[in-house]
């Protein structure tokens, strides 16, 4: 492998010494002199210039040319042309000199601008990046803290355009692409990631949690509708072996959270709502459009009997105690408000119908764990 190297120590006693110094070749072995870079090919066209070499004849302006010509040229432009910028940056700082504000502020001012096309966009931001380079410069400026700012806000207001550009440039085309597969009626390629990230054709299209899909929220308009037609017709099958899934579930993949949510594997699936009963809840499916017919049916019958379980499983003896049939008259409505209140009743609210109760009733009721 051969590296590439330039003199690091440029010699700056004269133009004539300054360029000798930038073509010194390497010596040791395992380097080779690096290509001709931009700041040398703009030095050599200023030397052309009289002016130019008129003022470099010292050693700090000969310094201060070399700094200059190493303002980056991020506009991409031909060395030509980014020399007569760099041209005119020496005129007011090769001696030491500033550059006017009034001038820097028009330099400003033809990139402060929000409109255009992507392609016009970047080119502002490469050349305010130049500016912002300039005024990262801490002696060609009077104020160059505040240029700074400038020219910073100014670039993030280019980027931002430029972002909604890309954006809606990518949006086209997702739409563009999905609209002319479903007017094909061809089998989309679809993907769905572990985090629920749906993909069509290679573009995400929103997000699949359950049996709910949310499109890009992004999206709008043609483009939000082009997406649910191509997640309806891309998610069908997913959708139908989720369904069956569920409906193969062991009860251990589901959980009931502390907000009424039933999630099964970590998704949530279905909301608890009242009963006719206390003990006895229902629940509403979360899903789509997507889910319908058997597969519907088959969720709502799987959770159907684990809700069941569930409720058997934690609260067993108040269910046990709404449905004895050997508790009657009194003790039958004293149980009745025990279930009620799901099995945790202030003693002083039936104190007036327990000191009614026989030993006979006492002791049934504490059959069935009431204290």
């Amino acid at each position: 492998k051969v590296l590439q190297w330039r003199n690091a120590v440029p010699d700056f006693r004269s133009l004539a010494s300054l360029r000798e110094s930038l073509g010194f070749a390497p010596r040791e072995e395992g380097l080779t002199r690096a290509p001709t870079a931009d700041d040398v090919q703009v030095l050599e066209i200023m030397c052309k210039d009289a002016r130019v070499v008129e003022r470099a004849t010292v050693p700090d302006v000969v310094a201060r040319l070399w700094d200059v010509c190493q303002v980056p040229d991020y506009r991409k432009i031909s060395p030509g042309a980014h020399a007569e910028l760099v041209a005119t940056l020496f005129d007011h700082v090769g001696t030491g000199g500033r550059i006017p504000d009034e001038w820097f502020a028009r330099q400003i001012a033809l990139t402060d601008r929000a409109e255009g096309d992507i392609d016009t966009l970047s080119r502002r931001i490469a050349q305010v990046r130049t500016l912002t380079f300039v005024a990262n410069r801490p002696d060609w400026l009077t104020d160059p803290e505040h240029w700074q700012g400038v020219t910073r806000g100014v670039e993030d207001k280019l980027s931002d355009a430029l972002h909604e550009r890309l954006t809606q440039r990518f949006v086209d085309r997702r739409t563009s692409l999905l609209m002319r597969r479903l007017r094909e009626n061809t089998m989309l390629e679809t993907e769905i990631s572990k985090t629920g990230d749906v993909k069509v054709e290679g573009h995400v299209i929103g997000h699949l949690q359950g049996f709910q899909f949310a499109p890009d929220p992004a999206a709008g308009g043609e483009e939000a509708k082009a997406l649910r037609a191509a997640a309806q017709k891309a998610l069908a099958g997913e959708i139908e072996a989720r369904a069956t899934r569920v409906g193969q579930a062991v009860d251990e993949a589901f959980v009931l959270t502390a907000d009424g949510t039933i999630r099964w594997t970590g998704e949530p699936i279905a909301k608890l709502i009242p009963g006719e009963e206390v003990l006895k809840p229902r629940f509403k499916i979360i899903a789509d459009e997507h889910l319908t017919g058997p597969s519907r049916e088959q969720v709502e019958a799987r959770l159907t009997l684990w809700l069941k379980a569930h409720v058997e499983k934690l609260l067993g003896p108040l269910l046990k105690l709404g449905e004895a049939e050997d508790i009657t008259g009194i003790g039958r409505g004293i149980a009745f408000q025990i279930v009620e209140a799901l099995g945790v009743l202030e003693r002083s609210r039936v104190a007036e119908e327990m000191k009614t109760l026989d030993q006979a009733a006492r002791a049934t009721l504490r059959g069935y764990g009431v204290r």
